[in-house]
């Protein structure tokens, strides 16, 4: 605590902005998770934006799951994931530990991902049991078979904001900074369950 309020002081005293403060955050609802998610080294933007209200893609998705994992990287087993790409090795982690499929040989890094696709993706990580909590939500009729047990998984652990119809809304995309947030709260879930992460 010390190291960083001293670091902090220092960026104070030299006139410049802390590596995870970003330009484009200051005020949004977001911002104090924003913060924290870059100083623990779950997300970068591009070094000084981080764009919080674009869509979000399976690609960044599946690279903070990679990185809240401190996992190895792997090649990935899709034709359109480029060897280079940034994304790669967290593509290639993510199909490794079963929690990405992709479609066809395909993993579609960078579509924009839906709410059922992340809830997907974090239960299967998390080793969600089949349940049927995810009948609460007043849609989750829309929900597609694979994603349901992760939704519910996502719905018990508080993961999911229901509106005011307890809709949510699972084939809409979501925004990096919604992705930000549903991260930061999804590694509290875990250390609290005393689960690797």
């Amino acid at each position: 605590m010390k190291k960083i309020i001293g670091a902090l002081f220092l960026f104070l005293l030299l006139g410049v902005q802390p590596v995870w403060a970003f330009s484009d955050t200051e005020g949004l609802w977001c911002e104090e998770v924003l913060d924290q998610g870059a100083q623990a080294g779950y997300w970068v933007g591009d070094g000084t934006a981080f764009f919080p209200q674009r869509m979000a893609t399976r690609a960044e998705a599946a690279a903070i799951f990679f990185r809240i994992a401190q996992a190895e990287g792997a090649e990935a087993p899709f034709w359109d994931v480029p060897k280079e790409a940034w994304y790669a090795p967290a593509m290639g982690w993510a199909a490794q530990a079963g929690v990405l499929a992709g479609t066809e040989g395909q993993a579609l890094p960078l579509q924009p991902i839906r709410r059922e696709e992340l809830w997907a993706m974090a239960g299967r990580l998390a080793g969600a049991e089949e349940n049927d909590i995810w009948q609460v939500a007043a849609d989750g009729a829309l929900l597609s078979a694979w994603a349901r047990n992760g939704a519910g998984w996502c719905i018990r652990h508080h993961l999911i904001s229901e509106n005011e119809f307890a809709c949510i809304y699972p084939q809409q995309t979501i925004t990096r900074g919604e992705l930000a947030v549903f991260f930061w709260q999804y590694q509290r879930e875990m250390e609290q369950e005393g689960q690797p992460h």
